[in-house]
Formats: C-alpha cells, sequence, structure tokens
C-alpha cells in the first residue's frame, strides 16, 4: 500500500519535474505491507535537493525500538579551521591567566581547565549547529516557496531561481555529509573488532524474528495491531490457566467436570488406591520402598 497516499487521501502532489517536456508527475512511491500498518506513524514529501527528485519519507514506530541516550562528542573538523584554533588558544591562555594562582592546587587547575575547554567548545558547537539548521530551513522554504509558484506558472525565471536554491542546499547537505562520514569511519574504527558486536548483531536478529507481527484469533479476523495482540494473548493464557480473580460454586462444578473428563479420555493407565496412598504420603527415611538418605 502507499504510505504516503494512506495519510493524505484528499491532497495531491508531484516528486518529479521532466525538464524536457516541462510536466509534473508522481513517480516515487514507499510501499508498506500490510503487517506495517500499525506501526506506520507519518509519510511526508520534501522538496528536491539532492536531486531533480522529490523524497518521500515514512516513519514507522517499532515496539522494539529502545531510546538511547544523548552523549556529546567533539566536531573535530573545527580544530582545522585556523579562527577556531586561535579563538580556543586564547580562552586557554586567559584561563591559566586568570585561575593559575599560589592558593590553588595545580591538580585542580589543570583538570577544572579542561571543563571550561569543553563548555567552550559546546557553546561554539551548538550556535554553529543552530545557524546551519535556521540556514537549511529558510532554503527549505525557498525551495518550496518556488516550487509551488513553478507548478502554477512554469516561468523560466521561476525555475532558474529555483535550481540556484537547490544548488545552495546541496552545499550545505555535502558538508553535513562529510561530517557523517567521518563520524562513521571513527566508530567503525573503534568498535569493529569488538566480540560484543557480534554477540550484538546475532541477538538483534533472533529478537526481530521472534517479533510477531500478525496474530488471528480463535474468532473473528486476523489482526495487527500490538494492542489487540496482547489483549488476546491476555485472554489464552487467562482460559489455559484458569486465572480467575473469582468463581461461582457452577462454574467450578463445570471445570472440574471438564478436568475428570478429559483425564477420563486420554489417560489410560491410573494407579491404584495402595500405591496412590504410598504417593501422597510424607517422604520419611523409609517411605513406601527404597531408603532416602539425607545429605549432611
Amino acid at each position: 500500500m502507499d504510505s504516503w497516499q494512506l495519510l493524505h487521501t484528499v491532497n495531491h502532489d508531484y516528486s518529479y519535474f521532466s525538464t524536457v517536456h516541462q510536466r509534473y508527475s508522481r513517480l516515487d512511491y514507499i510501499l508498506l505491507a500490510q503487517e506495517f500498518l500499525p506501526m506506520h506513524i507519518s509519510a511526508d514529501k520534501t522538496m528536491a535537493g539532492w536531486s531533480d527528485h522529490a523524497p518521500i519519507s515514512t516513519y514507522l514506530k517499532s515496539p522494539l525500538f529502545r531510546p538511547r541516550g544523548y552523549q556529546w562528542k567533539l566536531n573535530e573538523s573545527i580544530l582545522a579551521e585556523i579562527p577556531m584554533v586561535a579563538d580556543l588558544r586564547t580562552v586557554i591562555t586567559t584561563y591559566f591567566e586568570e585561575n593559575d594562582t599560589l592558593d590553588t592546587p595545580p591538580l585542580t587547575t589543570w583538570e577544572a581547565h579542561k571543563c571550561v575547554v569543553r563548555g567552550h567548545l559546546i557553546k561554539v558547537c551548538t550556535q554553529r549547529k543552530r545557524d546551519q539548521k535556521r540556514h537549511m530551513e529558510e532554503l527549505t522554504h525557498k525551495i518550496e516557496e518556488l516550487e509551488d509558484t513553478h507548478k502554477t506558472s512554469q516561468t523560466d525565471d521561476t525555475y532558474r531561481a529555483l535550481l540556484e536554491a537547490r544548488q545552495a542546499l546541496r552545499e550545505l547537505l555535502s558538508q553535513k555529509l562529510q561530517h557523517t562520514i567521518r563520524k562513521s569511519k571513527c566508530f567503525f574504527y573503534e568498535y569493529s573488532n569488538k566480540c560484543w558486536r557480534l554477540l550484538a548483531r546475532a541477538l538483534q536478529r533472533q529478537r526481530g524474528m521472534s517479533h510477531i507481527t500478525k496474530f488471528k484469533p480463535k474468532e473473528g479476523p486476523a489482526t495487527h495491531l500490538q494492542d489487540k495482540m496482547t489483549a488476546e494473548f491476555h485472554k489464552y493464557y487467562m482460559d489455559l490457566y484458569n486465572l480467575r480473580c473469582q468463581e461461582s460454586p457452577e462454574e467450578e462444578r463445570q471445570r472440574s467436570a471438564r478436568m475428570t473428563a478429559y483425564l477420563q479420555q486420554h489417560v489410560s493407565k491410573t494407579l491404584n488406591e495402595v500405591k496412590a496412598a504410598e504417593l501422597e504420603a510424607p517422604i520419611t527415611g523409609t517411605a513406601g520402598g527404597p531408603e532416602v538418605h539425607q545429605a549432611e
């Protein structure tokens, strides 16, 4: 099923513009199987940035997902910038001039300067990240407006401005992509030879294979919804183990009759009265047979 059209039944939009035929069309789809529909959260179509096709994005929320805690890491690419290195050198010099005194132990001064440098880097990286995000949002908004205008007018000036805005967005995304590639190389270099990662991958595959995506109850159609499957399992095990809070005498008599009928039908051999009495007797030193030794 078309993931985008499921959530946009009324809206009509396009994902590709043919420069040859000067026509808009929708060529890009993300198709979802029926069992993944309960995990389907949202679907969006964004503007064409890297390619001449507008990307379609679909968001799924799996019950197996466990969010990770955020941990700040230094963007080492900023250390290659000469103005950034000069600013960091000024911060370190100023810190030691103000805090390197006789009444402060050298070890305390040294350890505290790490916190100051870290805080300064976090401030600079956060401000730069906000500026990049704001610039990207401005370009995205501009491209979306130009795309809407070009869909109705299709003038050469509008299309030229649209291409220039897309080029500026590509340059911004290229910088982000280079940083992501460096982080990936660093990650795999640090953890590629760890034996526990192989075990984690094996357990992840096993966990995914054991996940139930579809359930057919005794009565009614099959369901893919997690809440309904949980309720059906709860009902099944409640009936299986007779986990009832209260039971009337009539229900208890019927249950006892069903158990007796089941045992008479499936159990062909029974104990005689002597063996049954010996089995129910308390265990002693010589209870109905060989001697039972108590471990010291």
